[in-house]
């Protein structure tokens, strides 16, 4: 640089109006010999300026921290005064990161889709649906846990302006035949994508098809990172490829910027590189069913469950119709029924002339083994039940029709005196039943009726004291109208005692008469002991006497043993 270019032209004032300037001291001309070398010094500062940065951020990096305080402050301040102006400079960047990133996301959502859908209906799918409810983990999750089968078989570092491959590692040798021609081939292929095809020229190739391999590529501003998978390897890998770009881009930053051809430098990237030759591996469908298959399969647990429910719910009606039935049978009171154990149980009381239940069992296709019934018995007081017991204890004729009102019995159609006038007897004895009269009758005294008939009774035994033949159905209406006659007082009866006196019509002398007598009415006081008379109710009258009803027809007379009856009003003592 010569004297005159450093030279400052200053302007100069008109003569007529300028002063004439004084001789400046010594002090003065030396400042203005420092102000004009500044002046100097300045200027070629500022034409060497940029070149010294150049060589300083070259050396070291002492700069570039001594600029961040103040540059970070002054961009701080910048998008503070005029947000829109950073907003405008970063927007070409941000947007294809962001459509960049939604359809990875959207890739990953239809791949994880379409993985669930092929095997939900599967074989394989069932066994994995098990395995989703046993472990409480998403379905779609076991799926991919279990089909995730691929394998990175290489991955190649490349330098994107040069197409230099940087490293490269391989799971096995003989996978890639040639690295640097794999590397070209991919630098020319990327190129030949951005110049053949309108867009962004910052659109770049990410998947390419080899046969059965196919080839991911990452791209970062100075690297491209591509890895050659055998396989189907899920949406997540990219992360990763992504992840390792990031690192190596940090780790030599100072490189890449100086690279001039020399890749050992780049030696130290073969653990990342490794890193990323992952390989995942999972079992097979055995059996690779079609979905018609998993059609049936599931057609055919459908119908099983289907039968099974059905099952379970007609056998739970029909106890349930079993139990309603029974319940509402008369005579027939359920106190607990259940099927909680190994034979369901029926437990209550039933009147003997209801309904038979097994008969019920039947008509909903129990067997006597299917079901234990306990039943306890009982008088039931319902009318049908109530009729049925006087048919059966009355005898009653099937000419005669009979009715049940308020505890009176009525009896219609042709009715024979000698039956009604014991029906009328044997009537007061039925539990319900107060008495027994004609359809119109006004009601009458049962009471004298059967005094009638105890003292028209007589007995004949023979000489061994048993009854003779043809006496069983007197002493059945006997016992009828004593019992009749004969209740305790909590059942408002009028307390009666009956007299049982024997009679020896022989040929012996009085003694003997008196004693065979005695016995013959012992014997039959015994008897009526045992049909159910209380024994206090009966005495025996010890004295001889001719019978009420003596019987003179017989040829043999003088030779029988009689006993008759006499009803007496006293309280037994």
């Amino acid at each position: 640089m010569d004297q005159e270019s450093k030279k400052v032209t200053r302007p100069s004032r008109p003569a007529e109006t300028k002063p004439a300037a004084a001789e400046p001291s010594a002090v003065e001309a030396e400042d203005l010999s420092e102000l004009k070398e500044l002046l100097i010094d300045a200027d070629g500062v500022s034409q060497v300026l940029s070149q010294a940065v150049s060589i300083s951020t070259a050396s070291d990096d002492h700069l570039a921290r001594a600029l961040r305080p103040t540059i970070e402050q002054s961009l701080e301040e910048s998008t503070r005064r005029n947000p829109g102006m950073l907003a405008e400079a970063i927007f070409p960047i941000l947007g294809p990161a962001i459509r960049r990133s939604i359809n990875e996301t959207f890739d990953s959502l239809v791949q994880s889709l379409q993985t669930t859908l092929e095997h939900s209906l599967s074989s394989q799918g069932w066994k994995w649906r098990f395995e989703a409810w046993r472990t409480g983990r998403p379905f779609a999750e076991v799926v991919l846990s279990h089909t995730l089968l691929y394998k990175v078989e290489a991955i190649f570092l490349i330098h994107s302006e040069s197409g230099v491959l940087l490293h490269h590692a391989a799971g096995q040798a003989g996978v890639v035949k040639d690295e640097d021609m794999v590397s070209g081939m991919l630098t020319a292929i990327q190129d030949f994508v951005g110049d053949s095809f309108e867009g962004n020229r910052n659109d770049k190739l990410r998947t390419m098809q080899v046969g059965e391999r196919s080839v991911w590529i990452e791209n970062s501003p100075r690297l491209t990172l591509a890895s050659v998978i055998s396989g189907r390897a899920p949406i997540e890998y990219r992360g990763e490829m992504r992840s390792t770009l990031e690192q190596v881009e940090m780790g030599y930053a100072k490189a890449l910027k100086s690279f001039s051809g020399d890749v050992a430098v780049f030696g130290g990237t073969e653990p990342l590189l490794e890193n990323c030759l992952v390989a995942e591996s999972a079992v097979k469908e055995e059996t690779g069913g079609s979905p018609m298959a998993a059609y049936v399969v599931l057609l055919i647990l459908l119908i099983v469950l289907a039968v099974f429910l059905g099952f379970r719910w007609y056998e739970s009606a029909r106890w349930n119709d079993l139990v309603s039935e029974l319940r509402a049978e008369p005579g027939i009171v359920v106190l607990d029924a259940r099927r909680d154990g190994e034979v369901p149980t029926v437990i209550g009381m039933r009147d003997s002339f209801s309904r038979d239940p097994n008969e019920v069992m039947r008509s909903h296709e129990y067997s006597k083994s299917d079901v234990l019934m306990k039943w306890e018995p009982y008088v039931s007081h319902d009318p049908k039940l109530l009729l049925r017991r006087a048919r059966e204890q009355l005898e009653v004729p099937e000419s005669i029709k009979l009715n049940f009102l308020a505890g009176v019995l009525t009896a219609s159609g042709k009715i024979d005196e000698s039956w009604f006038a014991l029906a009328r007897i044997k009537a007061a004895w039925i539990p319900g039943v107060e008495s027994l009269q004609r359809v119109g009758e006004k009601r009458i005294d049962t009471s004298g009726l059967a005094i009638k008939l105890v003292h028209n009774t007589v007995l004949e035994l023979e000489q061994e004291f048993q009854l003779k033949p043809g006496q069983e159905s007197r002493i059945g209406d006997l016992i009828a109208a004593i019992k009749s006659l004969i209740k305790p007082d909590s059942e408002g009866g009028v307390n009666r005692s009956i007299i049982i006196r024997g009679h020896a019509q022989t040929g012996y002398k009085f003694v003997q008469s008196f004693t065979r007598a005695a016995l013959a009415a012992e014997v039959i006081r015994e008897a009526l002991i045992e049909d159910g008379i209380d024994g206090r109710y009966l005495t025996i009258d010890k004295s001889e006497q001719p019978p009420a009803n003596p019987d003179t027809s017989s040829e043999n007379a003088q030779n029988k043993l009689t006993v008759s009856f006499v009803v007496v009003d006293s309280v037994p003592r």
